[in-house]
C-alpha cells in the first residue's frame, strides 16, 4: 500500500478517534444530572472534588466552591438514583419512604463525605420512626467518621433509644460509655459530645421504662417536648437550652445557660430567666414527688422569683405570658390561690391563643385554682 495513503488513513482514524473522545467528554458534561440543594435553590452540574474537616470542595459548572456539609440540604446524583426519591418522599411527608431511599444510597456510598451526609439524614428519620438500635449505631458511626458535630450533636436519638429492647439497650449503653471514655481521654474534659453520649447512655439504661411520659403536643417541625413549653420556643430548633429542657435535662440546661450569658446581649435576658425558672420549677416537681419538701419549697420560690422578674422587668417579652402562667402555678403550690387567679387572668390575656400547649396549661391551672 502506498505509504502516503496509509499515513493519510491513519491520520483520519486518529482524528476520528479524537473527535469521538471530544464528543464523549462533551456529552458527559452536557447531560450531567448531579445537583445540590441549599435552602430551596438547586445548583446544577454539581461535581465534588475533595472533602476535609467537614467542608466539601466542589464545582458548580466550571466554578470551584466549598460548603460545610451542614449547609447542603439536598442532593440528586446519577450514581445514587434513590436520592431523588428521598427528596420526593420528604416533600410528601413520607418518613419511611425517605428513610428507605436514603438507606439504599448509603449502602452504595463509597465517598466519606457522602456517607456522613447520608447518616445525618438517616439519623433523625430513625429516631422519628422509633428505631432505637439503628439510631444509636448511626450516631456512633458519625462520631467515628468525625462528622461535623453540628450535624448530630444537638439532637441525639434519645426518644428512640428509650424504646429499644432491654438487650439492645444493654449493647448500646456499653458502646456509648466506651465512646464517653474515649472522648474524655482525648479532650481531658466534659465536651458537648461527652454530654450527648451521657444522655444516650442514660436513655439506654435497661432498667428504665421504654417510653417517655407526658409528651407535650407540638406542631410539625417543632422540637418534641416532654414538658409543656411555648410553641415559639419549640420552633427554635437551633436553641440548645430549649432542647435540653424539652428532654428534662435541667442541670445541663443550666450549664449551657451559664455559658451563653457570658457572650449574649441583654436582649436574651428575659428568655434566659424564663428557662432558668422552668429548670427550677420541674426540679421542684421532682423533689415534691420524692417527698423532699424543703428542697421543693426552695426551688418553687426560686422559680417564682425568676418568672416574676420577667413579668415586671420585661413585660413586652414573648416569654412574659408564659412566665405569668408558671408563676400562677407556683402560687397554687404555695397555697396562694388568690394571687394565682389574678396571674392566670393576665396570662390568658397575653399569650398567643393559637398556642395549644399554653392554652391547655392555662385551663389546667384554672381547674387547680377552682378545686
Amino acid at each position: 500500500m502506498n505509504p502516503v495513503r496509509m499515513k493519510s488513513r491513519r491520520s483520519m482514524a486518529l482524528a476520528a478517534g479524537a473527535m469521538l473522545i471530544v464528543l464523549f467528554v462533551g456529552s458527559v458534561d452536557s447531560t450531567r444530572a448531579d445537583s445540590m440543594r441549599v435552602g430551596d435553590f438547586w445548583y446544577n452540574n454539581f461535581a465534588p472534588i475533595e472533602y476535609a474537616d467537614g467542608v466539601l470542595v466542589f464545582n458548580i459548572g466550571d466554578v470551584e466552591q466549598n460548603k460545610s456539609l451542614a449547609d447542603i440540604d439536598g442532593l440528586k446524583m446519577d450514581n445514587y438514583p434513590t436520592l431523588a426519591l428521598a427528596e420526593e418522599a420528604i416533600k410528601a411527608g413520607n418518613h419511611k419512604q425517605a428513610l428507605d431511599a436514603f438507606k439504599s444510597a448509603r449502602v452504595k456510598a463509597q465517598e466519606t463525605w457522602l456517607q456522613i451526609w447520608l447518616d445525618a439524614r438517616i439519623l433523625p428519620l430513625l429516631d422519628k420512626t422509633g428505631q432505637g438500635m439503628d439510631a444509636g449505631k448511626t450516631f456512633l458511626t458519625m462520631v467515628t467518621n468525625k462528622a461535623p458535630q453540628s450535624l448530630y450533636i444537638e439532637n441525639p436519638p434519645i426518644r428512640s433509644v428509650r424504646k429499644a429492647t432491654k438487650d439492645q439497650k444493654l449493647y448500646l449503653q456499653t458502646q456509648f460509655k466506651a465512646q464517653m471514655k474515649k472522648e474524655m481521654d482525648a479532650s481531658k474534659k466534659k465536651t458537648p459530645l461527652w454530654y450527648a453520649l451521657e444522655e444516650l447512655a442514660e436513655a439506654a439504661d435497661p432498667s428504665q421504662a421504654g417510653n417517655p411520659t407526658n409528651v407535650a403536643v407540638a406542631q410539625e417541625g417543632a422540637i418534641e417536648s416532654e414538658i409543656p413549653l411555648p410553641y415559639f420556643l419549640l420552633q427554635g430548633s437551633s436553641d440548645p437550652v430549649t432542647k435540653l429542657l424539652a428532654r428534662r435535662q435541667y442541670d445541663r440546661a443550666r450549664e449551657r445557660l451559664s455559658e451563653l450569658v457570658k457572650t449574649a446581649g441583654t436582649g436574651k435576658t428575659s428568655q434566659y430567666l424564663y428557662q432558668l425558672g422552668i429548670a427550677d420549677l420541674y426540679q421542684a416537681e421532682e423533689a415534691a414527688k420524692a417527698n423532699n419538701t424543703e428542697k421543693a419549697s426552695k426551688l418553687y420560690k426560686d422559680a417564682g422569683l425568676k418568672f416574676m422578674r420577667v413579668t415586671i422587668h420585661f413585660p413586652r417579652s414573648k416569654v412574659a405570658g408564659p412566665s405569668l402562667i408558671e408563676a400562677a402555678l407556683i402560687h397554687v403550690k404555695l397555697n396562694r390561690k388568690d394571687i394565682a387567679a389574678k396571674l392566670i387572668k393576665q396570662a390568658d390575656e397575653s399569650v398567643d391563643p393559637d398556642d395549644e400547649v399554653l392554652m391547655k396549661r392555662i385551663e389546667k391551672i384554672r381547674e387547680m385554682i377552682n378545686a
